[in-house]
């Protein structure tokens, strides 16, 4: 009589499946037949900065912009398959990203139903070109980090000679080279801080969503001002919608509204006299699902090589080596990089200037446009 084997050796588990699906067909995400996600392939979670099963078991359409897709998908698939349809992905971090995909019911090529796969093609080779530039800014920001932290034990030792120099009650001319080499280690010293710093404000959270209160923000910009503006005639202008809005980073927005206000106000004031126009004025908008930033400053000086340095493409920490009075500006527009999006500056003259930056948001589908007066 021939052996029969155990029907647990004949049963395959769908994760099991699911797994070795992925493994065959890379780029690609596995529907269940009421179109939530039941995984992506490792290259997607790439692609979307998703962790692997952070999207299980919610619909595909969440991650497009086009919230009827799924029935777009179910009409396409009525014949089995479909191939091109053009549409957007967003991605964790709220980029959008154009991608071509095609589609089929597994039950064409297997026994399996009840499931769809989708082939996920980017427009363009963004996959590469994203792990590329991912892969550059780390090792970037690594290099930078480890060499400030290794160069600032040295300088730390070579600061405590010079205090132990100080203790000498003679030798006038000593006394003097003592005090050079402080003034240029502190310069050292203030350059590689600035340095450390920039490299690790990728150290905040860039994707943490919450609620921006711009009451607090009112208050937190005034005592910057208070505290690091000390002009009598100056003027803050503050507008805003009265409620908090959702779907925005606040720590991150924080951080790069206070340091476009260090940047202006580190700028020499054009005129002393009494009666001279002094004015920051910041205006906050939300239209067209994304918060409009507009920050415009009257009265600071911004001479003609200040501008065209700002106005040319910047590499941060070349830049920030080469002109380290902009060091709160790059550092602002490493926030706007963070919160995908980009600080632009226009300059009316030498005196006035404007600063803007447009910040997605994330519910920017039930976000609804508010026009201050």
């Amino acid at each position: 009589m021939t052996h029969l084997p155990d029907i647990s050796e004949l049963v395959i588990s769908m994760e099991d499946v699911i797994e070795k699906l992925n493994a065959i067909l890379t780029d690609s995400i596995i529907l269940r037949a009421d179109f939530s996600i039941e995984s992506l392939s490792s290259s997607l979670e790439i692609l979307t900065g998703f962790a692997p099963n952070e999207l299980t078991g919610k619909k595909f359409d969440s991650l497009s912009t086009e919230k009827n897709l799924n029935s777009i998908l179910r009409d396409r698939l009525k014949q089995g398959y479909f191939e091109n349809l053009s549409t957007c992905l967003i991605t964790k971090s709220r980029t959008r990203i154009r991608v071509s995909i095609s589609g089929f019911y597994l039950g064409l090529i297997s026994e399996i139903n009840g499931f769809v796969i989708l082939k996920i093609k980017p427009a363009e080779d963004v996959l590469r070109l994203k792990k590329e530039l991912s892969s550059q800014r780390q090792e970037l920001d690594s290099f930078i980090y480890r060499t400030a932290h290794d160069l600032r034990g040295p300088l730390a030792t070579i600061k405590g000679l010079i205090n132990l120099l100080k203790l000498r009650k003679d030798n006038e001319e000593v006394d003097e080279l003592t005090m050079l080499i402080e003034v240029h280690a502190n310069k050292l010293d203030d350059r590689l801080f600035k340095l450390l710093y920039l490299a690790n404000v990728n150290s905040m959270q860039k994707n943490t969503i919450g609620s921006l209160c711009f009451k607090t923000l009112h208050v937190t910009l005034q005592k910057l001002l208070d505290d690091n503006c000390q002009l009598e005639k100056s003027m803050f202008n503050f507008s805003a919608p009265e409620e908090d809005l959702s779907g925005v980073n606040e720590q991150v927005i924080t951080h790069l509204i206070s340091n476009v206000f260090l940047y202006i106000i580190s700028l020499p004031v054009a005129s002393i006299a009494n009666d001279a126009e002094v004015e920051i004025d910041a205006q906050f908008k939300i239209k067209n699902g994304q918060l409009d930033i507009t920050i415009t400053s009257i009265g600071f000086l911004i001479e003609e090589h200040v501008q065209n340095i700002i106005v040319q493409p910047t590499t941060l920490y070349n830049d920030l080596l080469s002109h380290p009075f902009l060091f709160n500006y790059y550092v602002a527009l490493k926030n706007a990089a963070q919160l995908n999006s980009s600080l632009t500056v226009s300059f009316t003259n030498n005196i006035e200037q404007k600063l803007q930056v447009s910040v997605p948001l994330q519910n920017s589908v039930t976000q609804p446009d508010v026009s201050l007066n």
